[in-house]
């Protein structure tokens, strides 16, 4: 009687179980189906806005095709302010048209059609950053050091503000041929560009965002920090500075680019020996042909001949034009210019004084010259370093190297 009692109380458990499972079975199953549904609807919502932004950006893109050229470039007084006020002028469409040429005759030789070796950050969004501080800042731009969110690694956040569009459009294609050029030849020294963004914060305000290589710090606070503790440079040191920088200079100019504002200020330090050339705000593209090794007459180049960069570092032609208000018809190599201007940057290094440089401006016998640089130097550097300075800050631009031929007399004399 016990025993049977017991099988039927087993048999009960046995079948409130089976029930239980199977009740946890379609529950399970309900749920399965609730969260397939939710994946499904959250799937749509994701396609749906996937499409509304492909269809803003194409809108942004056919708005920016439309938007015309003009020149941004800060005038370095107020000479020079009346002088760029057509944003139409022939300088701005010949300046454009040669920086498409370039991108043109790079996509012909196949460089684009590579994979960038993760130099570029796709979808670059400045809202995907945190700022940490400010490094440095500007009239119209600020610089940030900020961080990835996701990946945490440090950046420099250049932020430019206008309130023209086209100001914008103007100084984004500068970036985006700096950001070509880096991504396709990590041998140059040039600060790497990884993302550049156009914002419109309202009617009237509009910024660019430009996330490059996060520096040290610049050349200029540099070698005023070696000022103060009396630390000079050696002779090796600064050797290998030029001729990296020379060399990237050269490279540039085969390509019709120079960059008429060389100054320690547009030359950032990573350490280890390291500088790299940034600020292409006052570049051009010259009206050349690209054909390697073809002589270009810059006297029939329209698109360089104004005045451009920083008067303590600019070369004599560009000097005394902005000192005696005589822009018109100004005629100068704009590549020889700018080695003059890097002729004066490591007189400065080498010296950790402005004295010289505001010497050399009064001077006008290169006997002089070579006199004030010796004077300077020699106790520190051999004579053939100062030699290399002499040939860089020749006062006639027609005794002047530019840096495809500079890059050959330091190989020999360095």
């Amino acid at each position: 009687m016990n025993f049977q009692a017991e099988k039927e109380k087993k048999d009960n458990n046995n079948t409130n179980n089976t029930n239980n499972a199977n009740n946890t079975n379609n529950a399970n199953n309900t749920n399965a189906n609730e969260n397939t549904n939710k994946i499904k609807k959250m799937k749509s919502k994701l396609e749906n806005k996937t499409k509304m932004n492909n269809n803003n950006k194409n809108n942004n893109n056919n708005n920016n095709d439309n938007i015309k050229d003009n020149n941004p470039i800060n005038n370095i007084n107020n000479n020079n302010k009346n002088s760029n006020k057509n944003n139409n002028s022939p300088e701005n469409k010949t300046n454009k048209e040669q920086k498409q040429k370039i991108i043109q005759k790079m996509n012909k030789n196949g460089k684009n059609e590579s994979k960038p070796k993760g130099n570029i950050i796709k979808d670059f969004n400045s809202e995907d950053y945190n700022i940490l501080s400010m490094i440095g800042e500007g009239t119209f731009s600020q610089i940030f050091l900020v961080e990835n969110e996701k990946n945490h690694k440090k950046y420099a956040l250049k932020k430019m503000s206008a309130t023209k569009m086209e100001d914008l459009e103007q100084k984004k294609e500068e970036f985006e041929l700096i950001k070509q050029l880096t991504s396709e030849d990590e041998k140059l020294n040039l600060v790497k560009i990884y993302g550049i963004q156009i914002k419109k914060l309202d009617k009237f305000n509009m910024v660019l965002y430009v996330l490059m290589d996060a520096a040290i710090s610049d050349w200029e606070t540099e070698l005023k920090n070696r000022h103060y503790s009396k630390q000079y440079y050696t002779e090796e040191e600064l050797k290998n500075i030029m001729m990296n920088l020379v060399s990237t200079f050269s490279s540039l100019q085969e390509k019709g680019i120079c960059h008429r504002d060389v100054k320690p200020q547009n030359i950032l330090c990573f350490g280890n020996g390291i500088y790299k050339i940034t600020d292409f705000g006052e570049a051009k593209t010259s009206n050349r042909n690209f054909e390697k090794n073809t002589k270009f007459n810059f006297s029939q180049d329209t698109s360089i001949q104004t005045i451009r960069g920083t008067e303590l570092y600019m070369s004599p032609i560009l000097f005394n034009a902005l000192r005696n208000s005589s822009v018109d018809d100004l005629q100068y190599n704009a590549f020889k210019s700018d080695v003059f201007s890097l002729g004066l940057c490591f007189l400065l290094s080498a010296s950790l004084t402005y004295k010289p440089l505001s010497q050399l401006r009064d001077i006008k016998d290169m006997d002089q010259i070579k006199s004030l640089i010796e004077k300077s130097l020699k106790d520190r550097y051999s004579q053939n370093f100062i030699d290399v300075l002499f040939i860089m800050l020749q006062l006639e631009e027609k005794d002047r190297p530019d840096f495809i031929e500079l890059e050959s007399i330091i190989k020999k004399k360095l």
